[in-house]
């Protein structure tokens, strides 16, 4: 069940509700390690920066993050980890990572929190990466 929900917020939050209108869209993910990531443009993540549920877990919102920035090329130079309270990527660090972000960088969302609205439901805890193209 773990796998599934990692799988369905790492695509809903680099794509979100631009994804579901513009079929343009890369949906082949592309392995990082032991995450799965999307490739994704810039402008695309500039144009719609919300982390978002998938919709199996509607009743789910994103409380925080962190995230971290690595530029092409330059493993050694990782900029963050940075705590990002809510769910936008266009505030404080999250909006200085997504100005500086250039094709072939990669850009980690960790330690991600979902609760739910409904009682008695656990939070969440995932992870994702998107690579920019």
């Amino acid at each position: 069940m773990r796998k599934q929900a990692f799988s369905a917020i790492l695509l809903a939050t680099s794509l979100g509700a631009y994804a579901q209108q513009n079929a343009t869209v890369n949906e082949n993910p592309v392995l990082i390690g032991n995450q799965r990531s999307l490739s994704i443009s810039k402008e695309q993540l500039v144009n719609d920066p919300v982390l978002r549920m998938p919709d199996g877990d509607k009743d789910y919102h994103i409380t925080g993050y962190q995230v971290s920035y690595v530029p092409k090329g330059k493993g050694s130079e990782l900029l963050g980890p940075f705590v990002i309270k809510g769910d936008n990527l266009s505030t404080g660090n999250a909006a200085s990572i997504l100005s500086r972000a250039q094709p072939g960088d990669r850009i980690f969302f960790e330690e991600i929190i979902a609760v739910s609205n409904k009682a008695g439901k656990q939070p969440l805890k995932l992870s994702a990466a998107v690579k920019i193209r």
